[in-house]
Order: structure tokens, then sequence, then C-alpha cells
């Protein structure tokens, strides 16, 4: 496999499959973790500046690096709505500072990239 399809206004994606004789389970796992990878890819190109997207496209689209997202945070579960997790400018810095914890990230021991879910 070597690029996933991405809805991108750039012109690096193409398409791909997954091989059918692969095992069912291996499929579904396989699945699974691609669609998270696409999702950080399009929350990167819906989202980002040009420079995020410059720097972080090319290598996610061409699989070359694999993304997942941060959303789970105990006692909120997966409700994207009861987030507590939050991201604060630091005039001084100019950087965001992240406050918070994250319980569960898929593909968290095997991913380049991580799209954090915050306020």
């Amino acid at each position: 496999m070597r690029s996933l399809f991405l809805n991108s206004r750039e012109p690096w994606h193409t398409s791909t499959y997954l091989p059918t004789y692969l095992p069912t389970y291996l499929r579904q796992s396989t699945t699974a973790y691609l669609t998270i990878h696409n999702m950080c890819a399009w929350i990167v190109d819906a989202f980002g500046n040009d420079d995020v997207r410059a720097r972080f496209l090319p290598g996610l689209v061409s699989c070359e690096h694999f993304a997942s997202y941060c959303l789970t945070e105990p006692g909120a579960g997966s409700d994207a709505a009861s987030l507590r997790t939050t991201a604060i400018l630091d005039e001084a810095s100019g950087e965001y500072v992240l406050n918070g914890e994250k319980a569960f990230i898929s593909g968290g021991g095997r991913s380049d990239v991580y799209v954090v879910m915050c306020r």
C-alpha cells in the first residue's frame, strides 16, 4: 500500500485498496486505523493553515507518516461535547499550551502525528 484516498484540495492524493487476501480481522482493524488516519489528514487539510498543510500532508497522504486523533478523556469518554482538555495561547512564546489528559488513542503506539481534540 503506498497511499490513501484523501479528499484534499492538494495534488498529493491518490487511491488504493486493502488486499482481499488478508484475514477479515486484519482487514477490519486495518480499515479502522486507516479511517482514523484519513480523518486526521482531513482535519489537517480542512483546518490547518498553509504552513501546517505543507508540513504534514505530504507525509500523511503518502503513508510515510501515520496519524491518530486524541479524543477520549477520563470521565468524558468519546463525547466531544464534554471535552475538558484546553489549548491556551501563550502570548510570550506564541505557542499553544495543552492542559488535560487523554485515556485512549487508537494507533497511539504507532502513529507519527497526533491531532489533539481540545477546547
